[in-house]
């Protein structure tokens, strides 16, 4: 309350009279209880809630050594078991 008293004295503007009602209502707006933070959990314990609930996926069915797409698809994936985790991730488009 000090520190917005004081930061409205640097103003240049004009303040107005200190109205008891405002300053009350001021007051107990500012009495309430602080704001409500949600739960937290160490990361060390997120990390542990992630790793049992990540469930790999499939491989993907790459075309063989002999297909001309192979060479495509080779230069294209870079780590096949990355994409196929970013596919299994991605919502369906059927």
């Amino acid at each position: 309350m000090a520190l917005a008293h004081y930061v409205q004295s640097l103003g240049s503007f004009p303040h107005g009279q200190d109205d008891p009602v405002a300053l009350d209502a001021l007051a107990k707006q500012f009495a309430k209880g602080g704001e409500t933070v949600p739960n937290r959990i160490p990361v060390h314990v997120a990390m542990a809630k992630l790793e049992t609930e990540f469930t790999p996926a499939t491989r993907l069915a790459l075309p063989s050594p002999g297909d001309v797409n192979a060479a495509i698809v080779a230069r294209a994936l870079v780590n096949p078991s990355r994409a196929a985790q970013t596919l299994a991730a991605a919502p369906s488009m059927a």
